[in-house]
């Protein structure tokens, strides 16, 4: 990976950090020895759903239930879901989102599946996935990166 595109990364790595605040995340499982599945979940005031991030990284060798902060994981794909049944129990924490230039930048629909759209980034080599859920299966055709990440039914990985 070139310098620049790995600078790209921690570009939009720690925007998202900065967007959330350094909440701290669960490992929960590990998917075929090659990534690790961390978790927060992320209190809502008016929200009667189970709202969670979901961070998967390149397989490590902690145990599940380690914790460690966001900014401690190199993540391949970030994710805000709507879950019923988290793989494992933790504490809801509080997030204030803080608008940063990356969050706020475009995305423009590129791609419409039978259950997901997918989104590229004007700005930045980022794809973003808004999944459908029984009661939302449209989406709009441009946004930007905070309009998807608050759906919670958004999944955010890089290009390259």
């Amino acid at each position: 990976m070139s310098i620049n595109i790995h600078q790209e990364r921690l570009t939009v790595q720690k925007a998202i950090q900065d967007y959330f605040g350094d909440v701290v995340l669960t490992k929960a499982k590990v998917v075929s020895n090659t990534y690790s599945v961390y978790y927060a979940r992320i209190g809502c005031m008016l929200c009667i759903d189970d709202r969670y991030i979901v961070v998967i990284v390149e397989d490590n060798s902690f145990p599940i239930g380690h914790q460690t902060y966001l900014s401690n994981l190199d993540w391949v794909s970030f994710q805000t879901r709507t879950l019923e049944n988290p793989p494992i129990e933790m504490k809801t924490q509080t997030s204030k989102p803080k608008m940063t230039p990356v969050v706020a930048s475009k995305i423009k629909v590129t791609e419409k599946k039978d259950d997901r759209y997918v989104y590229l980034c004007d700005n930045y080599l980022v794809r973003v996935e808004l999944l459908f859920t029984k009661d939302d299966d449209t989406y709009a055709d441009s946004g930007t990166i905070q309009s998807a990440i608050d759906t919670y039914n958004c999944v955010i990985s890089f290009t390259v």
